[in-house]
């Protein structure tokens, strides 16, 4: 390790990375003899108590708006001004700060684990992601990109609602464990031009100006993000000899990406753009690639439009039609050694390309006073899931996949008020898909307020996830395809409470258990040493979830939470790898100074998880720290951040594509932000 000390790189990043944090004092003196401002922000959820955020509107639990309280599932609501305090840089870091939830890095992209849940080479296939309803998850390997990869800038959110349990019954495949949906801020939100700056650690830079608007009827948000960074220098023992660098990989850990965001309102019409560009280098010599090469690198690509109309006829039927058209390119350079002479190297080509279009219309109305009625449908075309591999030069083609697809569903919902206190919600969904065949979903709950503050659901539900295109299909680089795999399955049973303590404090508990069956998981054939998705696991997963959150005039907040899990599998009742058994959290926002400043802290321990070998990697704290001050002479706001403040150094487990059976994180690493607004 003192080699890696004494390189170039190294010493040089250290100074670097000194000089940053001798300023930090500076930043934080100024930023304390600002002059008070009071922040005024439209539609701002920092002024609201706790008992009133309680009741917040949220829409992805029933696909209409509801309060919390009445939704059908256990929600953890992340508002923009949380985001804010607590410097959250990606939608992994948010949602790694959720109860019940981790994240894993494998230096390529962040993968979300859901009560106690997430298998190697999976893609966050579990979990659907929306951006105001529309469907983030892709058309060939069904991922979901939650790092610097996400197509959306974290200060462009207002809210993320996360629905935990199984939703197929209102949105089919990939609503396994739960559904996560990010309400973008619309251009009111901005009332004009807002500029942002951030340097951090890694000789890391982020930019963003957006600029928003509401002229009557017509309102507006655009918005572009850049993001660049040279990455670290890692020391990967597994590597350790003369012909890799001595297990060194230099200059292969960079990140860069690009997004743009609008939105246009008019009237009843809402108009949604996302076009987003991210490009990484994988410094890990994933899939067997060549260690230290710095061509090794994946480049992913995510473009939609959606048009959304809304209306209300007679005051009491809701309808909501929607058409979009997506395109996701995924593009992957992997350096390998020629096997005949390895002094040879050779650049391998993997492409995905996915295109589709597809629409959903859904009606909510009243019926009878007690019932809300919610049907609809919903048609996607995937007329291009495509897949390629190959070697340039000289050119050898490996897998040359062209596929499209279709699907329809139905699906209807009615909410039955049985008592005033007592209520009903049941639903339905029937899915077709082209390539596996159809699969049909029931979700009952039933919430019962016993006392006014006292609320109490009882869930069951079940889900399923279609195999995608490439664990159907891929057959390159160590893989080969399965084409009988057959969907995965899941039943749930939830009991929830959620108990308000006081005006300012609220309890909430959920108990669970998940019984999952034909899991795919991807495997290595001992006949030929290629890996494979197959149907080999019938799991069952049991947990508590406990959370206190309190909200108080003065400023204060925060919430300690604490997530007790166990995920087995049901014929050899081992515990599941990447699978911790505890997960206590705990957030704090505290005002300083008459809120001229507010302190945003945050610690987690991630417990001890299994890696894919059968080892373990031991569990682990992080402590981070966030300073921020508005309205700073009146147009401006500063932020100073600091991520695990003790330096710890912790592994996360890896999947088999990697020879490294755990994979080296961040230590100590920050970021100061300015932001603008005119």
């Amino acid at each position: 390790m003192n080699d890696v000390i004494s390189s170039p790189d190294v010493r040089s990043a250290l100074r670097r990375r000194k000089r940053l944090l001798v300023l930090l004092p500076w930043v934080l003196i100024n930023l304390l003899s600002a002059p008070a401002m009071a922040q005024q922000l439209p539609e701002d959820l920092t002024q609201l108590s706790l008992e009133q955020l309680g009741d917040i509107q949220v829409y992805s639990a029933s696909k209409y708006l509801q309060t919390a309280s009445q939704a059908p599932s256990a929600i953890t609501v992340i508002t923009a001004d949380e985001i804010q305090k607590y410097g959250y840089r990606t939608l992994g870091e948010i949602l790694r700060s959720v109860r019940g939830l981790f994240v894993t890095f494998d230096r390529n992209y962040s993968y979300l684990g859901t009560r106690g849940f997430r298998r190697p080479g999976d893609y966050n296939t579990h979990v659907l992601v929306l951006i105001d309803g529309h469907r983030v998850n892709e058309n060939v390997y069904d991922c979901v990109l939650l790092g610097t990869e996400f197509p959306l800038d974290v200060d462009l959110i207002e809210r993320v609602e996360f629905v935990r349990g199984p939703s197929s019954s209102l949105y089919g495949t990939n609503a396994f464990f739960g559904v996560v949906n990010i309400v973008t801020k619309e251009g009111h939100s901005l009332n004009g031009l807002e500029v942002s700056f951030e340097p951090a650690s890694f000789d890391s830079y982020k930019g963003r100006i957006s600029y928003g608007k509401k002229f009557s009827p017509l309102e507006m948000l655009i918005s572009g993000t850049f993001y660049d960074s040279r990455g670290q220098t890692f020391y990967f023992p597994e590597f350790n000899s003369p012909s890799t660098n001595h297990g060194l990989a230099q200059a292969a850990d960079e990140d860069s990406s690009q997004r743009l965001f609008a939105t246009l309102i008019f009237r009843d019409l809402i108009l949604h753009g996302v076009l987003s560009r991210r490009e990484k280098g994988v410094p890990t010599a994933a899939f067997g690639s060549v260690f230290n090469d710095s061509r090794n690198r994946t480049l992913d690509e995510r473009k939609y439009v959606d048009v959304l109309y809304q209306h209300t006829f007679a005051q009491k039927w809701t309808l909501n039609a929607r058409v979009y058209f997506d395109q996701y390119h995924y593009d992957a350079t992997w350096v390998y050694a020629d096997a005949v002479d390895p002094s040879t190297l050779i650049p391998n080509q993997d492409f995905g390309r996915g295109d589709w279009w597809g629409t959903d219309v859904q009606v909510t109305t009243r019926l009878f006073e007690r019932h809300r009625v919610t049907a609809g449908g919903e048609f996607r075309n995937n007329f291009r899931q495509d897949q390629y591999n190959y070697d340039p030069a000289p050119y050898t083609e490996y897998l040359n996949i062209r596929r499209d697809s279709r699907l329809w569903a139905l699906f209807v919902q009615d909410e039955f008020k049985i008592f005033p206190n007592v209520t009903l919600n049941a639903g339905l969904r029937h899915d077709n898909y082209g390539m596996v065949g159809g699969s049909t979903n029931p979700r009952v709950a039933v919430i019962y307020q016993p006392w006014e503050k006292t609320t109490t659901k009882f869930l069951y539900g079940t889900a399923f996830r279609a195999p995608n295109t490439y664990e159907l299909f891929y057959a390159a680089t160590g893989l080969k395809a399965n084409p009988q795999l057959k969907p995965e399955h899941v039943r749930s049973l939830e009991a929830v409470l959620e108990q308000a303590t006081g005006a300012h404090t609220s309890l909430s508990a959920s108990l669970y258990h998940n019984k999952i069956d034909e899991l795919i998981s991807l495997q290595t054939d001992p006949s030929d040493g290629l890996l494979q998705y197959q149907n080999t696991d019938k799991l069952n997963s049991t947990g508590l979830e406990l959370e206190f959150a309190g909200k108080y005039p003065s400023g204060w907040e925060g919430r300690v939470s604490y997530a007790l899990q166990r995920s087995k599998d049901r014929v050899t009742g081992q515990t599941l790898t990447d699978s911790p058994h505890h997960l206590p959290k705990l957030n704090l926002i505290a005002p300083l100074l008459g809120r001229r400043l507010f302190a945003g802290a945050e610690a987690q321990y991630t417990s001890r998880r299994k890696t894919v070998s059968g080892n373990t990697v031991g569990g682990f704290p992080l402590f981070n720290l966030t300073l921020l001050s508005r309205n700073l002479k009146r147009h401006f706001a500063l932020s100073a951040s600091l991520y695990n403040i003790f330096d710890k150094k912790y592994l996360d487990p890896a999947s088999a594509e990697h020879v490294q059976d755990a994979i080296q994180q961040d230590g100590r690493s920050f970021r100061v932000k300015v932001v603008a607004h005119f």
